[in-house]
C-alpha cells in the first residue's frame, strides 16, 4: 500500500531530500535541505494520496527536528503556512523506539532503563536464590535494554543500574562478588547460569546488526 506512494514522493523530492526517504510501514523519516520549501510539497502529496487511500495524514503527530536551526527559529519559519504551522517542532523525536535530533542526549535509554529498574524491583522480592534470579535476570530483564543497546551506546546510569540489579539479585557479604566474577560463576563451578558484561552484550549486538546489514551501511 505505502509503496506506490513512497515512489511519488521521492519524485515530488528529487531536489529537496537529503538522504533519500526512509520508512517502516506507516512511520516516515525524511532528511531535508530546505525543509520550509519542501513541506509543501509534502503535504500536497499526502492530501493527494488521502483523496485516493482514505489515509490522512495526523499533522498533530509529524514532528520536524532541525538539525541547525533553534526549534524556535523552525517555528518562526513554517508559522506562515496554516498546516505547516500545526506541525511539532523539537529538537528531539522518536523514530521507531530511538530518539535523534541534536537534543536527544540519553533519551533514548529513558524508558526502556526505568522498565528496567522495575522489573529488578519486581523479581528481587521473589527471592529466588542466585540460580534463578540470574536466569530471571538474563531472560526477564536485561532483555528489555536489547533493543536500545543495539544502536545505543552504553551510557554510565544503564551500566550503574546494571551493576545494581545484580547486586539485587545475587546479594551476599560485603562485596563477594563483582560483575566480572558473575560472568564467570560457571568457570568458578558455583552456577551454571553467566550474566555477561553489559559492554561485551551491547558490542555483540552492535556487530550484529553491521554484519546484517552489510554493505548497507557502508
Amino acid at each position: 500500500v505505502m509503496d506506490p506512494f513512497l515512489r511519488v514522493l521521492e519524485a515530488h523530492l528529487k531536489h529537496q531530500v537529503g538522504d533519500g526517504i526512509r520508512a517502516y510501514a506507516d512511520d516516515i523519516a525524511m532528511l531535508l535541505h530546505n525543509c520550509p520549501a519542501a513541506l509543501p510539497i509534502i503535504l500536497d502529496v499526502f492530501a493527494a494520496f488521502a483523496r485516493v487511500s482514505g489515509l490522512a495524514l495526523h499533522l498533530a503527530k509529524c514532528e520536524v527536528i532541525p538539525l541547525l536551526l533553534s526549534a524556535g527559529a523552525m517555528k518562526a519559519k513554517l508559522a506562515c503556512s496554516p498546516l505547516a504551522s500545526r506541525l511539532q517542532v523539537n529538537d528531539k523525536g522518536k523514530y521507531l523506539g530511538f530518539f535523534v535530533g541534536p537534543g536527544r542526549l540519553l533519551s533514548s535509554w529513558d524508558a526502556p532503563l526505568a522498565k528496567f529498574v522495575k522489573r529488578v524491583g519486581l523479581w528481587t522480592t521473589m527471592h529466588l536464590g542466585l540460580h534463578l534470579s540470574l536466569r530471571a535476570f538474563k531472560c526477564y530483564i536485561a532483555s528489555v535494554l536489547s533493543y536500545i543497546w543495539q544502536l545505543e551506546d552504553v551510557p554510565p546510569p544503564a551500566q550503574e543500574a546494571w551493576t545494581a540489579a545484580l547486586r539485587a539479585l545475587a546479594p551476599g557479604p560485603g562485596n563477594w562478588a563483582t560483575a566480572a566474577d558473575l560472568r564467570a560463576l560457571k568457570a568458578f563451578g558455583i552456577c551454571p547460569v553467566e550474566v555477561p558484561l553489559l559492554s561485551d552484550v551491547a558490542l555483540v549486538a552492535k556487530l550484529r546488526v553491521i554484519y546484517d546489514m552489510g554493505p548497507s551501511l557502508i
